[in-house]
Formats: C-alpha cells, structure tokens, sequence
C-alpha cells in the first residue's frame, strides 16, 4: 500500500502576500533541472541534494514531492519533499527538503508548500511532523515557528562540521 498518492493530479493553487498567484503540484521528471538549480542557488555544495538524489526522490512512490510555480510562465520558484516513516513512535511525517528560489523567498510560498506536503501527508495518520533546519537559518526556523513547530534539540555537525541543525516537531 502505498502511503502517498503520487498519481493524484492535484494543482492547488496559492495567493501571495502581494496577490500573485503561485500553482502547487507533484513533481514531474520534467522539474528536475530547474529544481536543481535552486538548490544551487539555496544551498553549499556540501549541502546540496545532487541531480541524480533528487531524481531518485522523485521517484519514490512513498515520498511526496511537490513543486511551486509562477501562474504566469510556470516558472518553478520552489520545491517541497516529505515522507511518512514508521518508528517505535509510530508514523511520522518528515519533512525533508524545503527551498525556495531567493528571488521568490519572504512571499508565503515556503509555508504554502509545507502547508500542502504536511496536507497530503496527514492521509497517512502520522502522530507528528518532524524536520531539520540549519541552526544558522533564522528565517526558515521563523517560519516553522509560524506553523507551529517547536525546538526539540541540536543535532551537532548534522549539516557537516560545525555546521548544527535544530530538530523541530509539530503534533499532526
């Protein structure tokens, strides 16, 4: 059983700070470039998901892989990656992957993209959400604050050495 519906063809669609509209959908092998350059743009080479990592992500049946899109030119501005695993805890919707273009950050299309993959996500019946963010990204951890995510712990060196993440969970 497969516990995300990668073959549903929802488009939700998104209304911006400034009006703008931004279309959300699956991901699609098309993507895979124009999503990889906004890793380059949004991460360090040591941080970066490769071409071929996010290929193999997407396809995955059980991760949910969604991406943001201008309305007008269809430009992709964002991505998000989740999955749901099965621990002693029970299910957990991990949230694994965020970025949005710098060009397009501070508009809402970051929270809207959490807000669809931890959507699609909840049908599977995860007890909570969980994720890591760089301990030096104040506006990521600003806005999982805003969505209701709390501190758990650091994780030393997650992102390389020196380099801490904060562990942050949510109640589904």
């Amino acid at each position: 059983m497969n516990l995300i519906h990668k073959d549903v063809k929802d488009v939700s669609e998104l209304t911006l700070k400034d009006g703008a509209m931004i279309i959300i959908r699956s991901y699609n092998q098309k993507d895979l470039s124009s999503i990889y350059e906004i890793e380059r743009n949004c991460f360090s080479e040591s941080e970066r998901y490769t071409e071929q990592h996010l290929e193999m992500l997407g396809e995955f049946k059980h991760y949910s892989f969604l991406v943001a899109l201008e309305n007008v030119g269809h430009t992709i501005v964002g991505y998000s990656i989740g999955v749901i695993k099965s621990t002693r805890e029970g299910k957990i919707g991990h949230i694994v992957s965020v970025a949005v273009h710098p060009n397009y950050r501070r508009r809402g299309i970051g929270i809207g993209l959490v807000k669809e993959l931890m959507r699609q996500l909840k049908d599977a019946g995860p007890t909570y959400f969980r994720l890591e963010v760089k301990m030096t990204n104040k506006a990521a951890r600003e806005m999982y604050r805003k969505l209701g995510f709390n501190y758990e712990y650091i994780l030393r060196n997650y992102y390389g050495k020196g380099k801490d993440a904060v562990l942050m969970k949510m109640s589904a």
